[in-house]
């Protein structure tokens, strides 16, 4: 195994202990699949590991936990639509990269995560 591939994994594995560990204010894990609030989690997660495996050029397993996350009517399209973006960049296409990312501006300007990668 190469020397990012070995950096891959260890981010992938940082982000399954951050959210397998129990939640300081629950004893549930947040993997556990038995509320909304955690299938949302777990999109979020998917989300992470999606981005993690985009930025190690492997957009085929990114768009699997995308997929995975766009079928899930629990997880809000905050943590769905900047999925589109990042792969739509990935990809080179700009253009539709550009029109998600100003459109989640155009819906929420106060969100400034989109508005710091959009300016």
């Amino acid at each position: 195994m190469d020397a990012y591939q070995t950096i891959v994994n260890s981010r992938i594995t940082l982000l399954l202990q951050r959210y397998s560990n129990p939640s300081p204010l629950s004893n549930k894990s947040c993997l556990s699949s038995t509320t909304a609030t955690t299938s949302s989690t777990n999109g979020e997660l998917r989300s992470a590991l999606g981005r993690v495996y985009l930025q190690s050029g492997q957009i085929h397993k990114a768009e699997t936990h995308f997929a995975v996350v766009a079928m899930d009517a629990s997880v809000p399209g905050l943590t769905k639509v900047p999925n589109a973006a990042f792969v739509a960049s990935a990809r080179g296409d700009w253009v539709t990269a550009s029109d998600v990312l100003h459109g989640l501006v155009e819906e929420d300007d106060a969100n400034c995560a989109m508005c710091s990668i959009i300016r």
